[in-house]
């Protein structure tokens, strides 16, 4: 069984990610991003904290996949009236930069990696 078939899991990511609650037809994009996500994020992590992450890599990629459609570069303003969204240019030297989300996804790695020394101290 895949993980985005579970309801709960499903549930914590649109509370996660709300705004994506309304996008029609989005749900199998979703579980699609979330099933993705898992390849990724090692099992070695505690549960909560590994979910907690993968659902903000998911959400991170569904916010480029279904908002952006591919754009990068924050985003510089937005129009109501015909809905025009104008994105910077792609100077972020980081794809996760992109998003709340990933910096977010960023920052809970960051808090929860363990990394190699590079020299003895």
């Amino acid at each position: 069984m895949a993980l985005s078939d579970s309801l709960e899991v499903l549930n914590r990511f649109y509370a996660i990610a709300p705004e994506f609650k309304d996008y029609s037809d989005s749900e199998d994009i979703i579980k699609s991003h979330i099933d993705f996500a898992d390849s990724f994020i090692s099992k070695e992590l505690a549960s909560p904290i590994r979910e907690e992450i993968l659902l903000y890599l998911a959400a991170h990629k569904v916010d480029l996949a279904l908002k952006r459609k591919g754009a990068g570069g924050q985003v510089t303003s937005v129009k109501e009236g015909g809905l025009s969204i104008t994105y910077a240019a792609g100077n972020v030297s980081d794809e996760y930069d992109y998003s709340s989300y990933g910096r977010a996804y960023k920052e809970l790695v960051r808090q929860y990696s363990i990394t190699a020394f590079t020299r003895r101290i």
